[in-house]
């Protein structure tokens, strides 16, 4: 359990990980993909990150845990 000694809330990930996104984005240049195209890849990536996110919640409830880190 020594390795829970160091939480951190998942909130602040999000907040830390958006903000390195939102680094990339300033550093690295824009694809040239027309906005139709953008928007079909947002929708994609937004679906995938959605089923992999449920089927995370769902792997742990079928084991009988918690998916609340802080709660081990």
């Amino acid at each position: 359990m020594q390795a829970l000694e160091l939480k951190i809330p998942p909130v602040v990930l999000v907040a830390l990980f958006a903000l390195a996104m939102w680094l990339v984005s300033q550093l690295v240049p824009a694809l040239a993909l027309p906005m139709r195209w953008r928007l079909v890849l947002a929708g994609i990536f937004s679906i995938a990150g959605i089923a992999v996110a449920l089927s995370g919640v769902l792997a742990f409830r079928r084991a009988n845990t918690t998916v609340d880190p802080r709660v081990p």
